[in-house]
This record gives structure tokens, C-alpha cells and sequence, in this order.
């Protein structure tokens, strides 16, 4: 997969923002990708719920 390096980033509202990058890859690729993140993420998040309540 091949970054083209672009990272466009706007505020349609006070309360939101929109980061758009556009990648060389195809649409699987890219979904398998955010996928997968998002998976770490949620596991990360989990551990650090599980560390507040242990202590």
C-alpha cells in the first residue's frame, strides 16, 4: 500500500473534525488496515478500563 502523504483535515462544526487521506491501495486493503486499528484500539482502551478498576 503506497501513502501519497496527503492528510487533509477540516471543522465543519465546533464539535467535529474530518481528517480525509487518500492511499494508492486497494479498498480491501484499506478497510483490513482501519480494521485492525481500530481492533488495537479497542483493546487498548480495554486493558486501560481493566488497570483503573484493578487499582
Amino acid at each position: 500500500m503506497k501513502n501519497t502523504g496527503n492528510l487533509k483535515v477540516t471543522t465543519p462544526t465546533d464539535r467535529e473534525i474530518v481528517m480525509t487521506r487518500v492511499f494508492d491501495a486497494s479498498r480491501h486493503l484499506v478497510f483490513d488496515g482501519a480494521a485492525e486499528s481500530m481492533t488495537s484500539l479497542r483493546s487498548y482502551l480495554i486493558q486501560c478500563r481493566f488497570q483503573e478498576q484493578k487499582n
